[in-house]
């Protein structure tokens, strides 16, 4: 396979290390505050690195287009991963948890099309097409009442959505309307792609974050006894900067397989070679949070 894009020699970023005796003695959880977030930035600029990577042999425009779903995933992944990093330097706890469970989807949307057919990316591409199917028929009624005359910002948005149908391959009357059933799986089923079934239970609060469920605002917008209102950003989290690169890292080093030979052999050990050193400082972090009760409050 002819790839395009590969990273030169001096491209890679400097792996994140840690100092694992510092991390066995802390007494706060800055030092690994630090190391998450090392390890977040080292997964971000290697999947920026990948993004761009693609080949020149595909033919067809289903091939096209699934290799380009994979692609604009990866691209999200980097710009979520920035956005992460952003918000938890700014301590931003709020924005911390929204882009955390953002980017856990998006890890796992990829890991459930690297590891299925090509249905799996026609699925992906009526799923998401539901809501422009939705507006396309609410048009077509508007246009209807009116013998057939529509508004110019009708006409723009119909174009725009008729342009997204043609560049998915995806033709409107089988786009599924939001209700209706299709070939896309709930997330309970497309979690099991990335081989961690406790994953889910792991990022679950996150979900609050996308929609504004009791858990969030409860967490994060009311304080006291009294609910009173809390206008104040909440602490970031650790557990995300820890679990982005374990669970990402897995699945980009698969993506990078599906590339072919040259980003496998480019890319593949980097990665795993991040999720050995994050997965062994986030067993670090859970003996820091199972003693930190038993860590005395420093001297005044």
């Amino acid at each position: 396979m002819t790839l395009i894009g590969l990273p030169a020699q001096g491209d890679w970023p400097i792996p994140q290390l840690f100092d694992r005796r510092r991390l066995e003695l802390a007494q706060s959880n800055a030092p690994f505050q630090e190391a998450g977030l090392g390890f977040s930035t080292e997964f971000g600029e290697l999947t920026a690195l990948l993004a761009p990577v693609r080949s020149l042999d595909l033919v067809t425009p289903v091939e096209v287009r699934d290799a380009a779903i994979l692609r604009a995933l990866t691209v999200r992944i980097v710009k979520l991963t920035r956005a992460l990093i952003a918000s938890t330097m700014a301590g931003q706890g709020e924005l911390q948890a929204l882009f955390d469970r953002i980017l856990f989807e998006t890890v796992v949307d990829m890991g459930y099309l690297l590891r299925g057919s090509g249905d799996r990316y026609e699925a992906f591409a009526r799923h998401e097409l539901r809501h422009d199917r939705e507006l396309l028929d609410h048009l077509g009624r508007n246009r209807a009442l009116r013998n057939g005359d529509e508004l110019p910002m009708e006409q723009r948005t119909r174009e725009r959505i008729e342009a997204k149908l043609r560049l998915a391959g995806v033709h409107a009357p089988d786009v599924p309307l939001p209700g209706e059933p299709g070939d896309w799986p709930a997330f309970e089923e497309r979690l099991g792609s990335i081989g961690e079934p406790d994953a889910r239970a792991m990022h679950q609060l996150g979900a609050g974050s996308t929609h504004g469920l009791w858990h969030e605002i409860a967490t994060y917008h009311l304080e006291g006894d009294d609910l009173e209102a809390k206008l104040s950003w909440s602490r970031p989290l650790t557990q995300p900067l820890f679990a982005l690169p374990i669970q990402g890292g897995r699945i980009m080093a698969a993506y990078a397989t599906h590339l072919g030979a040259e980003a496998k052999e480019a890319f593949r050990d980097r990665y795993l070679d991040l999720v050995r050193r994050a997965n062994g400082a986030d067993l670090l972090h859970e003996d820091y949070m199972a003693r930190a009760d038993l860590i005395p409050p420093p001297e005044a």
